[in-house]
Parts: C-alpha cells; sequence; structure tokens
C-alpha cells in the first residue's frame, strides 16, 4: 500500500504538509475570509484554499447597510481550478394575529459551478475577478405571509445566471393548528391543513400566496452551475387535539450541500403561544447555531409566530446566506 501511495504521489512532503493545516469549519459562526487549505464539514475536507464570505453580523431586525454583503474576489495567479458555491437566505417566518399559527420559512438553494483552467486561454484563471452578492437576512414579517429569503450570485468570467434563490416564505392561517378537531393535522411539504379545509392552501405541498395567486411548490431554485440543490418548505405537524400549540412539532428546513446533499430537517417543539415561541426560535438543531444575524444555521428557514387569543406577533427572519470559494 505504501509503494502505491508513493506511485500515486499522494503521500509526499506537500501534500502531508496541506493535510496538516485542514481544519474544519462552522460557517454560520465563521465570518473570517482569510485562504485555509483543506477546509470543509462533516467527513469531508475540500482539496484546495478556502474562502468563505458570510456577511457582516448584525441582530437589529432589518439590515439597512448592505456593508460586508458584497464585494470582489480575484484568483491568485497560477490557479488552474476554482469552485464557487453559493446558498441563498433562508426564508422568514410569518407573523400572526388573535388566533394564527403556521409553516416555518423554507431553506434557500445551493447553486455549485467548477471552472477548469484547460477551459481557457493560457491553461489558468490566474487573475480572473469575480463579483458576488450574499444574500443578507430577511426582515421580521409582520404579515400572515413571510418574507422570501434574498438571492446570492456570483458574476463573472465562465459563470452565466449563477444564481442562488432564497427560501420560500411562511405562513399563517388562523386555527391552523386545530384545524382538523381530533384529526391530525399537517402544514405544506406533509399536506394541506386538515385535507385542504386550511384558507389559501392547494395540493400536495403547495400553498398560493394572494392577492396575485402565486402558488409555491416544492423548492427554491438554483442556476446556473454544475448541479443545484432545491431549499424545501418547512412543515409543521399536530398529532393530537389537546388544544395546547407547545406540542405541535416543527420541521425546520436547513439548506442541502453541507452535511447531506438534499434539504435536512431538524425537529423541534413549538414551545409557546401568544409570541412566546423562544425555545423553537433558538433551536439549531444539529448545527451550531449563532446569536450573529439569525438564530440557526446560513440559508435556514425560520419559524412562523404562534399567535392565540390576543396580541399580534413577528415571525423571525430568515436567515443569512453562504458563499464559498475553493481553489487551486
Amino acid at each position: 500500500m505504501a509503494d502505491l501511495r508513493k506511485l500515486l504521489n499522494t503521500e509526499n512532503a506537500d501534500y502531508l504538509q496541506r493535510q496538516a493545516r485542514a481544519a474544519y469549519i462552522n460557517p454560520s459562526t465563521n465570518n473570517d475570509t482569510s485562504t485555509t487549505w483543506g477546509t470543509g464539514w462533516g467527513p469531508i475536507l475540500e482539496d484546495g484554499y478556502t474562502q468563505y464570505f458570510t456577511g457582516f453580523c448584525n441582530n437589529q431586525n432589518c439590515v439597512n447597510s448592505h456593508w460586508d454583503y458584497c464585494g470582489g474576489w480575484c484568483a491568485p495567479p497560477g490557479v488552474t481550478q476554482i469552485t464557487f458555491e453559493i446558498w441563498g437566505g433562508g426564508g422568514s417566518g410569518a407573523g400572526g394575529c388573535c388566533c394564527q399559527q403556521g409553516s416555518p420559512g423554507g431553506a434557500g438553494a445551493h447553486t455549485r459551478k467548477t471552472l477548469c483552467g484547460c477551459d481557457f486561454p493560457g491553461q489558468s484563471l490566474g487573475g480572473m475577478c469575480y463579483l458576488w452578492f450574499l444574500a443578507p437576512p430577511t426582515c421580521c414579517s409582520a404579515c400572515c405571509i413571510g418574507l422570501r429569503g434574498c438571492k446570492s450570485y456570483i458574476t463573472g468570467c465562465g459563470l452565466s445566471n449563477f444564481c442562488a434563490d432564497g427560501g420560500l416564505p411562511g405562513k399563517t392561517c388562523c386555527y391552523a393548528f386545530y384545524a382538523g378537531g381530533a384529526a391530525p393535522t399537517y402544514g405544506p411539504s406533509c399536506s394541506s391543513y386538515s385535507n385542504g379545509s386550511g384558507a389559501g392552501l392547494g395540493g400536495l405541498g403547495c400553498y398560493t400566496f394572494p392577492p396575485d395567486g402565486f402558488t409555491a411548490c416544492d423548492c427554491a431554485c438554483g442556476y446556473g452551475g454544475d448541479y443545484a440543490v432545491g431549499g424545501k418548505l418547512g412543515w409543521f405537524r399536530v398529532d393530537c387535539a389537546c388544544g395546547d400549540s407547545c406540542y405541535v412539532k416543527l420541521g425546520i428546513p436547513q439548506p442541502g450541500g453541507v452535511r447531506d446533499q438534499c434539504t435536512r430537517y431538524f425537529i423541534t417543539k413549538n414551545m409557546g403561544n401568544s409570541c412566546i415561541n423562544d425555545c423553537a426560535a433558538h433551536s439549531a438543531g444539529e448545527w451550531p447555531g449563532s446569536p450573529c444575524c439569525n438564530w440557526g444555521m446560513h440559508g435556514q428557514g425560520s419559524p412562523s409566530s404562534t399567535s392565540c387569543a390576543g396580541s399580534c406577533c413577528y415571525g423571525y427572519r430568515g436567515a443569512r446566506g453562504l458563499i464559498r470559494i475553493t481553489y487551486k
């Protein structure tokens, strides 16, 4: 085996030195754009130098400044391969008044594109420059329809319409958690509320956004890459008519392209009425969360508010996006 590694030149001093510098990063909490060899997450380390762009960390409701959400990047001399990865922002949860509840916002899309120097004059990508825009977090929504997550995109030589849409918005309806009586009720991505009796809902995994009648089905989309992973809708599940929305289960969607190829859901209890869904709002699932910019992972959908016989509540804002550039 040692002779085979030697023949394949995969265990030379340069290789071992690079692997020694390899590191895992949680991009939800990292906004350091310095280059590092072999960074990654989960079980996979990227073979190349990696830069992350995560945006300015701001806990205010609406970020008026786009500082650190747009910029440029140029490939160093001698670069022969670049992989661009972008994630759209998560959709915000919807607001609610009186007795409204509903589904969380959807996850942002993920798109990946690799450029090879062999396809360009001089067999090199060195010196090529690109402009990028990173999806900032959305504002909080007071309406029964949340806000779509923001787009992330990169422009430059070799890229065409390279874009990742933000997640679809959450939605609340009157008595959504109680519409089924003694029967279970489900939000989008499972089935319509109480078999279609909920206001403004269509068929399996679909629902409409008045007044334009736009129908949201399945996912946010990515464009212009070698492949794209759609960001799925959030969902809820009520298994009993116990009169307490604390026991409702929420399916919070996280974008593909991180630990799994497709959307990953983590399940949390709603844990509150009358705007007191703090436990749901601070659950980050398997991925370590961050109080910066959003309560969870980049591109993740956010819970809708739970209002019960009283005050109006805001849904939580959608997460910021992410850009990763790997080159060698």
